[in-house]
């Protein structure tokens, strides 16, 4: 029920078996070559399922539904795309999302939600640290390789976070105007994210995914926010730890070097 899992080791020792597991994204490290492609997100997708033998979990009218999910994409020929995964990578930005292996083992886009899945307890959870600050995104901003210019695109008021798409090779081609559609369609996916950082351990629940948003109660959580899980480390038989990472946007105009690069 947790999911499909290969085997890339199995260590014997004296008494027990020790396996090591990954599931089917793995399959996705394999060489894309398909530099001269056009087509729609779904075509892109279908493409490194077909060649990686993996199946979709959404049909192409699901994909053509999304705000960018119609517009018809072409790879800029300059580009660091080395494998599938790096395609998903670049397809889950245009669309607003992140892919995922789902507990069937197929490929399954999510978008970031608001809407919360369940309620932890006070009683649930054994410890839980919560951030003072909510994680939002008001801006995008992505590099046009051709002009060499950052190109920035904010809500009004412009006052959270910036995602940055760095040199997306799928964003490259088209006009000015259809550009900025694109990275609007992006920006309006990426500014329903309100989440509050956390850090828990919790008796668990096995059905939880990540990209799940739960709210909190009880103790020093704050009932009104909702938050969302970038991790989990789930024990069978034992705790589930739960994160949710996100930075600070108060201190958003102080860019590291890293970011800076």
């Amino acid at each position: 029920p947790m999911g499909i899992f290969e085997v890339s080791e199995a260590n014997r020792k004296v008494r027990t078996l020790e396996i090591k597991g990954y599931d089917y994204m793995l399959h996705f490290e394999r060489n894309f070559n398909g530099l001269e492609t056009i087509g729609t997100a779904f075509d892109f997708v279908n493409l490194c399922c077909t060649a990686c033998k993996v199946e979709m979990a959404q049909d192409q009218a699901y994909y053509e539904a999304l705000p960018n999910g119609g517009v018809t994409l072409s790879v800029y020929t300059e580009n660091d795309i080395e494998t599938c995964r790096d395609v998903l990578f670049y397809v889950a930005q245009v669309l607003g999302g992140f892919f995922i292996i789902n507990r069937e083992g197929k490929l399954e886009l999510r978008k970031y939600g608001k809407d919360p899945v369940m309620k932890v307890e006070q009683r649930h959870r054994f410890s839980s640290s919560f951030s003072d600050f909510i994680t939002r995104y008001t801006a995008v901003s992505s590099t046009n390789l051709k002009t060499q210019i950052a190109e920035y695109y904010a809500l009004n008021p412009d006052n959270g976070l910036t995602m940055n798409l760095g040199v997306n090779p799928l964003l490259q081609f088209g006009l000015k105007e259809t550009r900025e559609m694109l990275f609007r369609n992006i920006l309006a996916d990426l500014s329903v994210i309100r989440y509050v950082p956390f850090d828990s351990d919790t008796i668990g629940n096995p059905a939880l995914d990540s990209g799940d948003v739960l709210t909190f109660a009880g103790g020093q959580a704050d009932e009104g926010q909702i938050t969302c899980i970038t991790s989990i480390r789930q024990k069978i038989g034992g705790k589930q730890t739960l994160k949710c990472v996100g930075k600070n946007p108060r201190l958003a105009q102080a860019k590291s070097r890293n970011d800076k690069n």
